[in-house]
């Protein structure tokens, strides 16, 4: 018999004769794999989630901006009266109210004018005038004039008998402060609006995943989106959690294996402790334990052969 055989018989016998101790083994060597697994994933998926706390906060800021913008928009609106607003006082009405607006342009609900100018509109002025003629809402967007981009906003006043639309134009330059300066070199940060990135900041290489964690700003036409090279998501998709969570598992069954025989053993114990309960004494041990006494009256005939 060879050295590894008789080795291998030894290890055997040691893992018949303590079945607990070899779990307690075994249960620490798979936590440990899982530990080192999950701690390199949570490490790998750490510039992800960069991107993510990026876009968040990105989000939350041009969110705010952008309700702002909407709602100096609103507020100017109130101020109109058709009988008495002439186009200049709508000017300067809607110039004062909204913050940072370079422009500010009347036009009437059928665009006839705008459609006779088109060259000089712009195919971008026209969609949002357009969007802003059938809306109640504020109509916002980013376009491009003579190859600048601007925030482009527009509402629509009045009724049927007497209505306008107001065209205010904000540089996009108060977007800046949205976007942070800087990103890490693994990421890649933008503001999208369709398919195209008005701002952009960090790594274009992955521009083409960013859609997957892309966030919606509401009421506007525009989403954050953000990406980092795709790292392994790992158990459940967590990035390494899942892992992490196995492991912690695996070492409570670790640290519980070594007192599981006693525990086991009192359930034995208490298991046949009812069961002895549930079959009952017999009669011998009901009279033994004063259960019950014996009846005298009823003794055992004496038979006498000799009558």
């Amino acid at each position: 018999m060879s050295n590894i055989q008789v080795y291998l018989d030894k290890v055997r016998f040691w893992v018949q004769s303590n079945p607990w101790k070899t779990a307690t083994i075994v249960c620490g060597l798979i936590a440990l794999w899982f530990a080192i697994h999950g701690a390199a994933l949570y490490s790998e998926n750490k510039t992800q989630r960069d991107a993510i706390k990026v876009r968040d906060k990105s989000v939350t800021q041009l969110q705010s901006l952008s309700s702002n913008l909407i709602s100096q928009m609103q507020q100017a609106s109130k101020l109109y009266d058709p009988a008495q607003s002439a186009p200049e006082s709508i000017k300067n009405q809607f110039a004062n109210s909204v913050k940072d607006a370079e422009l500010v342009e009347l036009y009437s609900t059928g665009l006839q004018v705008a459609y006779e100018n088109i060259d000089k509109v712009g195919i971008g002025k026209l969609a949002v005038l357009e969007s802003g003629a059938g809306a109640e809402q504020v109509s916002i967007r980013i376009i491009n004039v003579k190859g600048q981009n601007k925030i482009a906003l527009v509402k629509a006043l009045g009724d049927d008998t007497h209505s306008v639309l107001v065209y205010v134009q904000v540089p996009l330059t108060v977007l800046d402060s949205v976007m942070p300066a800087n990103v890490s070199e693994g990421v890649y940060l933008a503001l999208r609006q369709g398919q195209l990135d008005l701002l952009t900041r960090g790594n274009a290489e992955f521009a083409n995943t960013a859609e997957m964690n892309a966030s919606e700003i509401a009421k506007t036409p525009w989403r954050i989106v953000a990406s980092s090279a795709i790292p392994n998501k790992g158990i459940f998709e967590l990035g390494g959690v899942g892992e992490l969570g196995l492991a912690l598992i695996f070492i409570l069954l670790a640290v519980a294996a070594p007192f599981a025989p006693k525990h086991l053993e009192k359930l034995r114990l208490k298991a046949g402790g009812l069961a002895q309960e549930e079959a009952g004494l017999t009669l011998h041990e009901m009279q033994a334990q004063g259960v019950i006494q014996p009846d005298e009256t009823n003794t055992v005939p004496v038979f006498d052969i000799k009558d």
